[in-house]
């Protein structure tokens, strides 16, 4: 009996151009281009929807998008092209200083450990891709987020930041990747050690007394977690973020970048806030 010939998949049935993460193709996506005013892309974009396709990775072009609320993603689709994905979360974690949690657990644990800013982007990102893997940290988004970190005062208002935890040794231990624009900081992605307990919890506190202390109006920590929330976070729909972020816009807070070790303790000691 002769075997059939395999039935070729239908056109709208190719996995080469599916999008893992937003659950359907990449034409199905709206698209954003370098021309467009970003900011009332993101006010139209439909309630439902979370992803968007940017058409170019540069630099100046992600900035604009970070300053607009979006989150910078990548994928590698079965093409093997890697493609831009905005996110614009539809419920958003955002922290205010007075409601910072901090575990007494993590304030006694924090005396071992120091904190820089800035002073290891490849570090940070090299730990978070091997504890993450490659997800949605592709290359082409290093090299686009790399450029604005190097770039002295930012693109188009934006500056990358990381914020590392380091124990005796000189190890670092935990830290995350993020972008400031006005008066928010938003995160992007961080790791912690396993080997270290509440490594990322001191380093959380620690982020937020420098930013608070730099004049930052709050933290966007993104999409809503656990562990945020247990932090202090409130979870508020778009519209509400959106809004936070255009009355911020004009704050020029102080610069983060700190060379030199702080010790957490004492860091987390000078703050006006008393721990749970």
């Amino acid at each position: 009996i002769p075997i059939p010939a395999p039935i070729p998949p239908k056109p709208d049935q190719t996995p080469c151009t599916h999008v893992y993460r937003a659950r359907t193709r990449l034409e199905n996506l709206k698209t954003v281009h370098p021309e467009d005013d970003v900011e009332e892309f993101a006010r139209r974009l439909p309630d439902a929807a979370q992803y968007c396709h940017g058409s170019s990775w540069e630099p100046g072009f992600v900035a604009r998008l970070i300053a607009a609320g979006f989150i910078p993603m990548s994928e590698r689709l079965g093409t093997g092209e890697c493609v831009f994905l905005p996110k614009l979360h539809q419920r958003r974690c955002l922290l205010l200083w007075p409601e910072l949690h901090k575990p007494k657990n993590a304030v006694r644990r924090s005396e071992g450990y120091s904190v820089t800013v800035d002073q290891s982007f490849d570090g940070v990102w090299g730990a978070c891709l091997a504890r993450h893997g490659q997800a949605w940290l592709d290359d082409s988004l290093r090299r686009a987020l790399r450029a604005i970190w190097e770039t002295e005062g930012g693109i188009q208002g934006v500056q990358m930041h990381t914020f590392e935890l380091w124990d005796t040794k000189g190890q670092m231990v935990a830290g995350e990747l993020g972008a400031s624009s006005g008066g928010v900081y938003t995160s992007f992605t961080g790791f912690s050690s396993h080997d270290h307990k509440s490594a990322g919890s001191i380093q959380m506190i620690c982020t937020a007394e420098l930013l608070e202390r730099a004049g930052y109006e709050f933290w966007d920590l993104g999409m809503e977690l656990e562990y945020k929330v247990e932090l202090g976070a409130r979870v508020v729909g778009r519209a509400e973020f959106l809004s936070g972020l255009r009355a911020v816009r004009e704050v020029v807070p102080n610069p983060l970048s700190r060379p030199h070790p702080m010790n957490a303790l004492e860091l987390i000691r000078s703050s006006h806030s008393d721990s749970d």
